[in-house]
């Protein structure tokens, strides 16, 4: 899990980057057509302007003949950028600092405690966690995802909050906001006091939520943040919208048009639990306080 956030950081971080602006002066063709358009005008221009002069009763001054046909094609041509409308064009960007919304799953089942039966990808995960295997069965996802937020000095956080105004919301049948980490411009020192509330926050969840609803939980953070310019949305949970009224991927194919990448990052042992029933059970219909049943 760590090692995930950590690609998320490098792929998120570069969206919307802040910095001075920036001004641009180039010349343009306010009326132009396309480039091979204005290619052929002038091929067309270059070979009359030949022609006229090749079909010249010859002179003692042939010698003048490619020149003034050089100056007749870059009179005409001249002619033809003019109707062009030539215009020098400034342009001043500035890139500002994007949002990056980070979704965090409450509900219930994020209390569970996976048992992973690879022991490899256990130890893997223990490491990424900095904990050992024996600590890691004992947590559980929500756990799990606390660790891996506050790995490294909360790197993973930091790391986005450095290029991105970062918002962090829990979900589960709806959407909460929790913390925001704001800078004005990206030359701004990023403030600890910020992350490190927003850190104790994270730490102070609990999975008490009834259901999983993905799709009505990322439609509220759209209408939230419909005023403002998002670079990403990072998506914390162990499972599938399982509540709610409107699809997951409906909403999802809505932050695509608007060009939102949405960053998932999945919790828990891949591999569900095998459940548990009792097939049989025999026992005698009336039975004395103190007796000991068999089946």
């Amino acid at each position: 899990m760590s090692a995930l956030f950590s690609t998320l950081w490098l792929n998120a971080s570069w969206l919307l980057a802040s910095g001075t602006p920036k001004e641009f002066t180039a010349p343009r063709l306010e009326s132009a057509p396309e480039a091979w358009v204005l290619f052929l005008v002038a091929v067309l221009v270059a070979a009359f302007a030949a022609a006229c002069y090749l079909l010249e009763r010859k002179g003692e001054r042939r010698w003048l003949k490619p020149l003034l046909a050089v100056m007749r094609t870059l009179v005409i041509l001249l002619i033809i950028v003019i109707l062009f409308r030539p215009l020098l064009s400034r342009e001043l960007r500035e890139e500002k600092l994007g949002r990056v919304v980070v979704l965090l799953d409450t509900s219930r089942s994020m209390a569970f405690e996976d048992r992973e039966k690879d022991d490899e990808l256990r130890a893997r995960i223990a490491t990424a966690l900095s904990t050992t295997p024996e600590r890691l069965r004992k947590l559980t996802r929500l756990e799990r995802v606390k660790a891996a937020l506050r790995a490294n000095n909360d790197a993973f956080v930091r790391g986005l909050a450095e290029k991105n105004r970062v918002r962090l919301y829990t979900f589960d049948s709806t959407r909460t906001r929790l913390a925001d980490i704001e800078k004005i411009d990206a030359s701004e020192e990023l403030s600890g006091a910020d992350v490190a509330k927003a850190a104790a926050e994270v730490e102070g969840l609990t999975p008490e939520g009834k259901s999983t609803a993905l799709g009505d939980s990322l439609q509220k953070v759209f209408s939230d943040l419909r005023n403002e310019r998002v670079a990403a949305v990072v998506l914390i949970t162990d499972g599938r919208s399982n509540g709610g009224s409107v699809a997951a991927p409906a909403i999802a194919a809505r932050f695509g048009r608007k060009g939102i990448k949405i960053f998932s990052v999945g919790v828990g042992d891949p591999e569900p639990p095998r459940d548990l029933s009792v097939d049989d059970f025999r026992a005698p219909d009336v039975s004395l306080a103190g007796d000991v049943l068999a089946g």
